[in-house]
């Protein structure tokens, strides 16, 4: 056993830049997969941080719902559970006009609470301070960020309409961007002594929110039914749900794996080509074994030992890698407002998630080393001692066969394997390496094909080297791996790439074209008065007032449905661009003539819908109850992903008890500016708490939602394709070593230097050229899978193919093959004729 050691560590060693290699390309996909399973579990720690600086470190909140009698309710009923709890507290939070000027009003969030109070609750660091004790009276504290956005200071004034008057307060303390003040993106806000925001709002002291902090966290539930019976019609509810960081980690952690499977396939290829070339240069070694007693069992212990060596280490490291990235990705993925504040990345690490990695790693690597082993096994005692290669066969005649069946598979699975959550897990399983592999299996048909038709071509360029050149690329193993290796890289690249282009451009282009109108407008009370106001507003060319409701249960879905919007009629498409299929006008109609409703492809895909089908819609969530609807039409829109459904405006305002419109959907005329009008609504409807958005503002914010998941997806795809150039660089070296001889005789017969090189490099460009071909093929065929990962993600959009990107693909194949060539060609100026042909 110590003499096989020692020739295993010894043949590692001579070899380290393919051991290296076979080590690297181990680690690497075990680190991607402990990566994809940890990161749920860290970004869940950032993500909670968020939450507890925007709500405070509360275990339960009560706050009115849409069937509240009124906004404020009792917080002396609450002290029934104050034995169980560590506080109480209460607050008030209200939306006010600040006038800044004149001319400007602009709404901040105010909340009012005591200091100490806020102080148990949540962090307050004040950076500037002035009368702040005791805090009473008319005193703000508010941000540094809106300190400097109105230019205030320490004992400045803010007027704020409370209730038809206005009530002056002074700037009594900035503080940093924590709690309350720690993302201020959307709205900025301001804290005030809460016994006097109460008198000036008329609340008779009552809250609008009330936190609890539990003395035992394990009570939560029982705690919770007690405060429902106390308080049976309002929220009782947990400030942040496992459901809330869900739909924030959920997407990432899925990309993460589906760039992970991507990296394994060329890390295993990667492995199986190099542990093949392995075992063959290790022939005369196993054939002195044989000849000195050793039986096949007895080899094939060898060089599993070694594998599994290799697999040792690798595994280690991916171990040790994969807590690295996990890091990396944690820092990356950390709100911008949690990096000002110095937040610190809280790394978990889980041993079992470690264990599974190492796992997986050592699996990788005894899955790509098994057939180099059993094939070199196989071999005859007399070919092994003799490094005979007479019984190296072709490509078998069914292979190309095989690989166009996989090929069609791999086609066939997205389009018919969508239907479901599971059944998209099991399309991604059958269509990734059906495309992979039967990419891998054409590869010898495509090269065949392109050596005969480019043969008369080169050998018209370059005289009998081309010849030559072609000719070599049919007999070696290593070149044939070398294209296979670009072609995974393109694969990966081109499907990425499509990929990060939809989500960014294609969904904005989407968004725009689905929103025609140039201005949504949404306020309190709005009725058919102020919609006809509305319309008289200067540059207003047209405008539809419709109802919508959110987050809305569906019993016979299995997700809330995202967005429900109520029509009135045909007008609403002249602000949205959404296709319904079949007579639109008849369908919309009918939607006011009943509890009827049109549904998404996507819902009625996922959950196996069809017309006539009825579903049975939840408005309990906003002062409703449950009502039963008929599906009568479909659309093809990618309105909020998929998640969307149309009803009648009517039988929405009867079934939400809300008779006011939610939203204004404007289009301008252009005759007149649109921040004109924007500030001019924002002026009249001051104490309505006006909001206004773009369409622009619509784009943008969907850009930087998508802007991180995209950029760590590429991130991703480039340490593929950097572990498959090096993969590339080592084949390249293999098959000159290999073709020693070969070359070298070619010498002996009168081939000088200059064309040495020119064949050489010949090959590369045409390795390059082939594998890029195959690859846009594998990607083209690779992207068609997206649609299955969207699934998963709950996305559905257009997936749009960017032929553009071809050529690009192209000239980078060739570019890296023929920079992977350069070694060869170098060294193929060194090579002593006498010393490679003496031993022919």
């Amino acid at each position: 056993m110590n003499i096989i050691l020692k020739y295993i560590i010894r043949s590692s060693m001579e070899k380290k830049s393919r051991t290296l290699l076979i080590i690297l390309a181990i680690a690497v996909s075990g680190a991607l997969f402990y990566a994809s399973l940890a990161i749920k579990e860290n970004l869940e720690v950032t993500y909670t941080e968020n939450f507890l600086q925007s709500v405070g470190n509360a275990d339960l909140m009560i706050v009115p719902n849409e069937d509240s009698p009124s906004e404020y309710f009792s917080n002396q009923l609450v002290r029934q559970i104050e034995q169980d709890t560590t506080y109480i507290i209460s607050k008030i939070t209200k939306t006010l006009n600040y006038k800044v000027s004149i001319k400007r009003n602009d709404m901040l969030q105010i909340t009012g609470m005591n200091l100490e109070d806020y102080e148990k609750n949540n962090t307050l660091a004040l950076l500037e301070k002035g009368d702040v004790e005791p805090f009473k009276g008319n005193k703000i504290i508010i941000s540094k960020k809106t300190a400097q956005h109105y230019g205030l200071e320490i004992g400045d004034t803010m007027p704020f309409k409370i209730r038809d008057r206005i009530r002056n307060y002074e700037v009594v303390g900035i503080a940093g961007g924590q709690g309350m003040f720690l993302d201020e993106s959307h709205m900025k806000y301001g804290l005030v002594p809460y016994d006097k925001f109460s008198a000036y709002l008329d609340t008779n002291k009552y809250p609008n929110t009330i936190y609890i902090k539990l003395r035992d966290e394990s009570k939560l539930d029982e705690i919770m039914t007690k405060l429902q019976r106390i308080y049976p019609k309002y929220d009782i509810k947990e400030p942040f749900t496992q459901e809330d960081l869900d739909e924030k980690t959920g997407m990432l952690s899925m990309s993460l794996l589906f760039m992970t499977i991507m990296v394994s396939f060329m890390s295993i290829f990667i492995i199986y080509s190099s542990f093949k070339v392995i075992m063959l240069q290790k022939l005369p070694h196993l054939g002195t074994f044989r000849s000195v007693g050793a039986d096949k069992s007895k080899i094939n212990q060898v060089m599993f030992l070694e594998s599994g060596i290799y697999g040792m280490i690798g595994g280690v490291l991916a171990c040790l890698i994969g807590i690295l990235i996990s890091y990396v990705l944690s820092v990356v993925t950390m709100p911008e407002a949690l990096k000002a504040i110095g937040t610190k990345v809280e790394l978990k690490i889980s041993v079992p998630k470690l264990i599974v990695s190492f796992l997986v790693a050592n699996g990788i690597c005894f899955i790509s080393t098994f057939f180099p082993i059993i094939q070199v096994s196989k071999k005859p005692i007399k070919e092994i001692v003799l490094n005979s290669n007479s019984q190296k066969k072709g490509h078998s005649k069914y292979q190309g066969v095989i690989g166009i069946g996989l090929l069609i598979i791999g086609s066939l699975a997205p389009i018919y394997m969508n239907m479901s959550i599971g059944m998209a897990v099991l399309g991604m399983v059958i269509a990734m390496p059906a495309v992979i592999i039967g990419s891998i299996y054409i590869m010898p048909i495509v090269v065949r094909m392109i050596v005969a038709i480019f043969t008369p071509i080169l050998q018209f360029l370059f005289g009998n080297v081309g010849k030559i050149a072609l000719r070599n690329m049919r007999k070696d193993t290593s070149l044939l791996n070398s294209a296979t290796l670009i072609m995974i890289g393109v694969t990966v690249l081109l499907m990425v790439s499509n990929l990060t282009n939809n989500l960014t451009k294609e969904l904005m282009l989407s968004v725009a074209n689905i929103i025609t109108a140039d201005v949504t407008v949404s306020m309190g009370e709005m009725n058919d008065q102020t919609v006809s106001h509305l319309r008289s507003y200067r540059g207003v060319a047209d405008l539809e007032a419709y109802n919508y409701i959110e987050d809305v249960p569906v019993e016979e879905l299995s997700n809330n449905v995202t967005e429900i919007d109520g029509i009135g009629g045909m007008d609403y498409f002249k602000m949205r661009d959404v296709k319904v299929e079949g007579n639109q006008e008849e369908l919309i109609k009918k939607l006011q003539e009943g509890r009827n409703v049109i549904i998404t492809k996507t819902i009625q895909k996922r959950n196996q819908l069809k017309i006539g089908d009825k579903i049975e819609i939840d408005f309990s969530g906003f002062k409703g109850k449950k009502h039963e609807y008929t599906i009568i039409g479909v659309t093809d829109t990618i309105m909020q992903a998929g998640s969307f459904m149309m009803i009648g405006q009517k039988y929405m305002q009867m079934d939400t008890r809300n008779y006011y419109y939610d939203a204004v959907e404007v289009l301008l005329d252009g005759t007149v500016d649109r921040e004109e009008i924007v500030n001019q609504l924002k002026k009249e409807y001051k104490d309505k708490s006006i909001h206004i958005s773009t369409r622009e503002e619509v784009s943008e914010g969907l850009h930087a939602s998508m802007a991180e998941m995209t950029a760590l997806i590429t991130g991703f795809a480039m340490i593929a394709v950097a572990i498959g150039c090096v993969g590339i660089v080592n084949n390249f070296i293999i098959s000159f070593i290999e073709r020693k001889r070969s070359i070298a005789v070619l010498k002996s017969i009168g081939m000088n230097k200059k064309q040495i090189k020119k064949m050489l490099l010949i090959e590369g460009a045409m390795i390059g050229i082939i594998g890029a071909t195959v690859g846009i093929l594998g990607g083209t065929l690779s992207f068609n899978i997206t649609p299955l990962f969207m699934t998963l993600g709950n996305v559905d959009m257009p997936m749009k193919h960017y032929p553009n990107l071809f050529l690009i693909y192209i000239l980078g194949g060739l570019t890296v093959a023929v920079i992977a060539a350069v070694s060869p060609v170098r060294n193929s100026s060194k090579l002593n004729i006498i010393e490679e042909i003496k031993y022919e």
